[in-house]
């Protein structure tokens, strides 16, 4: 992930959601490296399949470059 600030997105694996998919949140990335979340807080459902496919809808529905979304792949 890029270190500058401005607008990123992570996409995570929810398997909390009644039927797990592939979620994103978008957080401000501040000078000192720390994050702010953005809304919607709760996240946004992007795919139900892979997270290529999730990291492509990242980038449409939160208006990011590719390098700005992170996929954080589960443990």
């Amino acid at each position: 992930m890029p270190d500058r600030k401005g607008k990123e997105v992570h996409v995570f694996l929810d398997q909390t959601l009644p039927e797990p998919g592939w979620v994103g949140k978008a957080y401000h990335r501040k000078a000192d490296g720390g994050l702010d979340p953005l809304p919607p807080l709760e996240g946004v459902l992007l795919s139900s399949g892979d997270s290529e496919e999730a990291r492509e809808r990242a980038t449409e529905r939160f208006g990011v470059a590719p390098e700005r979304v992170e996929v954080i792949q589960p443990c």
